[in-house]
């Protein structure tokens, strides 16, 4: 009589799981859940964008009479290169645990844990750029708007004047909004640590109103400073020396390889890296077939990048992109 194998559960359990997953990732990804997507039919994707704006000629825009000459316009244009990047990862599973599955929700275990592992991993490399790939923006979002000149030192700002005068917690964030508007954009979204949140909830405006204000949006909480919806950074993605970023979110691109793939392994050999006296080699973390183990092996590939195209008040150095530090 056919048995069906641990393995095979396995398999099944996967497969029924692995379609809403990328939808999970989606909604516990601040960089997913805010920023443009867009999807990927190959590893390498080019987006073309605006890199000069026309001129106005010597002699005006307007045309002279009914058979003026009509003004020529130079333009050009550049490209940003997307990549799609894997994140990867094997989950061994001893065979007795599948064994107890009616008596426990392995995939009710794995699952969130996984999801939110993928989240912080994305976050972390599109944010700060914390172990991400080189065809990644180096320094995330903060490297990019580090490089373009737009950082706003809080320390540095406090010492332009006083509280009374506006210079404070809610004015360096409004300030921060200004340095994306100075560039042309819409600052139409801040990203902020958790801590930050405590610090303004008593804070008013010249109205008496909270500057940071909690609203619905559907079945949805929404907070926002000074108008602005703002993402609360409470899985501590943001470097340590950041408190905010203010971002025009249509710039910022995530690109969509492939969804989660699945596939279970019995028989392989699990190693791990290990560095003793100074000299790294791998050795054998897990024997599945040794130890009665399968393996569940995850991967998705995405891609990130952004557009800073030139704008009449920025120029060719405009950045979408502005960052408050300590």
């Amino acid at each position: 009589m056919a048995q069906v194998e641990r393995g095979d559960v396995l398999a099944t359990m996967a497969a029924e799981w692995a379609p809403g997953i990328w939808q999970d990732v989606e909604k516990t990804s601040v960089a997913m859940r805010t920023f443009r997507t867009v999807n990927m039919g190959k590893r390498e994707k080019i987006f073309p964008f605006l890199d000069t704006m026309p001129a106005t000629p010597a002699g005006g825009p307007f045309v002279n009479g009914d058979t003026g000459i009509k003004p020529t316009y130079s333009m050009s244009w550049a490209n940003k290169q997307m990549v799609a990047e894997e994140i990867a990862g094997i989950v061994p599973i001893p065979e007795n645990v599948i064994a107890d599955a009616e008596e426990l929700d392995i995939m009710g275990e794995i699952r969130p844990r996984i999801v939110t592992y993928v989240a912080r991993s994305i976050d972390a490399a599109v944010f700060g750029g914390v172990f991400a790939p080189p065809s990644w923006p180096t320094g995330g979002l903060v490297g990019v708007a580090t490089a373009a000149g737009n950082v706003l030192d809080y320390s540095t700002y406090l010492g332009l004047g006083t509280q009374a005068q506006g210079y404070d917690l809610a004015g360096a964030f409004n300030e921060l909004l200004g340095i994306v508007e100075d560039d042309g954009f819409d600052a139409n979204e801040l990203y902020s640590k958790k801590s930050i949140r405590r610090l303004l909830r008593n804070m008013r405006d010249g109205d008496g109103r909270p500057v940071m204000q909690t609203s619905l949006a559907g079945s949805q909480s929404v907070t926002s400073i000074w108008d602005t919806p703002t993402e609360i950074m409470d899985n501590g993605i943001l470097p340590a020396t950041v408190r905010a970023i203010a971002a025009d979110r249509n710039y910022a691109i995530i690109g969509r390889r492939s969804d989660m793939e699945w596939k279970t392994l019995d028989q392989a050999t699990l190693t791990q890296s290990v560095t003793i006296s100074g000299t790294t080699f791998r050795s054998v973390a897990a024997s599945l077939a040794e130890q009665d183990m399968v393996a569940l092996r995850f991967k998705i590939r995405l891609g990130f990048t952004y557009m800073d195209p030139t704008t009449y008040e920025g120029g060719n150095g405009a950045c979408p992109f502005a960052v408050m530090i300590d």
